[in-house]
């Protein structure tokens, strides 16, 4: 079996953390808990057994699309043993024009570290309007950084102003920047 490229590697761990964080971030959002989904994965499985009782094929398929969803969500749930909020390492800003970061500063939201690290990067403009996201996957002395678009760049510029609403942006920049 050939050896991944980095960005092959970098792609694959993009999307993988991508499909948690919107799973975790949305059954936040919507106050869902696993015992909750438990609830509706056994309703909908009593639902699917009498919709099969009544031959009615077409309900019990729309039952079971339903259930599969549900069980998605159980599932990514249980895997990842977190809720959202306690998800990521950390979330900070990283400024720019310095030694250890030439470029633009970019507020980081880290979720993990080490070998490899992942972490995803916001670009704002000095109002803390996101105008540029990227995923980077870091490896020893070498990464790869994807820049998002379409729905996963909306899904991430959704969590990049939920640190806004709680006060975590304006804090660690503040807190970097020496204000």
């Amino acid at each position: 079996m050939a050896k991944k490229s980095l960005a092959q590697e970098a792609r694959e761990h993009k999307n993988m953390r991508l499909e948690d964080i919107e799973v975790l971030f949305r059954s936040y959002q919507e106050g869902i808990e696993m015992d909750d989904l438990q609830s509706q994965i056994d309703d909908l499985k009593e639902d699917i057994k009498e919709a099969i009782a009544d031959k009615d094929r077409e309900y019990a398929s729309e039952l079971k699309q339903e259930l599969k969803e549900v069980q998605k969500r159980y599932d990514a749930l249980d895997e990842a043993g977190y809720s959202f909020v306690e998800y990521g390492l950390s979330f900070d800003y990283v400024p720019g024009n310095t030694d250890y970061n030439p470029d633009a500063g970019y507020f980081r939201y880290q979720l993990s570290w080490g070998g490899p690290s992942e972490e995803f990067r916001f670009y704002t403009d000095p109002q803390f309007n996101v105008y540029t996201i990227e995923f980077w996957y870091l490896v020893w002395f070498d990464g790869k950084g994807i820049k998002l678009t379409g729905d996963d760049f909306q899904l991430m510029e959704e969590i990049f102003e939920f640190f806004n609403e709680i006060g975590s942006v304006e804090s660690e920049y503040e807190k970097e920047m020496g204000y």
